[in-house]
């Protein structure tokens, strides 16, 4: 049954898309899954390297800085792109150019406020 539900609308898509909608729901997954990143990261760093959570099993300093630098930059890719695939999409959309700016106007502090 949760394989029917997590199929169903993909293959939806799919049916009356064609080809070029899957492409796009794939796209469009990416996007989601790179916004939702460092919510599933970071508490997983810090539970990871916690000793009072993972007792004797809690990574070592070297695993610490390693894991935080690496998270840190992939989350930091992601931001890039999030923000590069939103600011194309305002400068190649067809709405008017005050719809533009009242978009912009307000996604850009909400995405202040995520990062």
């Amino acid at each position: 049954v949760t394989r029917i539900v997590a199929i169903a609308p993909s293959l939806v898509v799919s049916i009356i898309g064609g080809s070029s909608g899957a492409g796009r729901l794939i796209i469009i997954a990416s996007m989601i899954l790179s916004f939702e990143l460092p919510f599933a990261l970071i508490p997983l760093l810090k539970f990871s390297s916690s000793a009072t959570k993972m007792g004797p099993h809690k990574n070592s300093m070297i695993i610490i800085v390693i894991s935080w630098i690496l998270g840190l930059g992939i989350i930091g890719i992601n931001v890039y792109y999030l923000i590069t695939a939103f600011v194309g999409w305002l400068i190649h959309s067809s709405l008017p150019k005050v719809a533009n700016v009242f978009i912009g106007m307000i996604v850009f502090p909400l995405m202040a406020l995520y990062v």
